[in-house]
């Protein structure tokens, strides 16, 4: 009786490389309690809508919001000194945080990424 072929699949690229600790850090926090109260609160103080606002007036979506960093993690994560608890502390601060709607979330990434580039090069 012939043996039963074992399906193998390979590992992805993403699953071969070594994740950064940084990456490590956000999985663990996205994963966290804190973070989920954090996000809560936010959604609350927001009144559970949508904060983007643009020329037509405030979002009106209301329901599934992301939670936005108003610093970046990589920011966060060098001044927490690559520590965890730290690193946490500062990613749930609810006064840096906002709330935004998936339509908008890649919007406001966006947005802070020209605000981030135009204040390295001072303009």
């Amino acid at each position: 009786m012939p043996h039963p072929i074992e399906h193998r699949q390979f590992p992805s690229v993403r699953d071969v490389r070594e994740r950064s600790p940084l990456e490590v850090a956000v999985d663990r926090l996205r994963g966290s309690y804190k973070w989920r109260r954090a996000r809560t609160r936010r959604a609350a103080v927001d009144g559970y809508r949508c904060t983007y606002v643009d020329e037509r007036g405030r979002c009106e979506h209301v329901g599934a919001l992301h939670a936005h960093h108003l610093d970046r993690l990589t920011l966060l994560w060098d001044q927490a000194g690559h520590d965890y608890l730290r690193f946490e502390t500062l990613a749930c601060n609810v006064e840096r945080l906002r709330s935004v709607c998936a339509r908008h979330h890649p919007e406001v990434e966006s947005e802070a990424k020209r605000r981030e580039e135009g204040e390295r090069h001072g303009t």
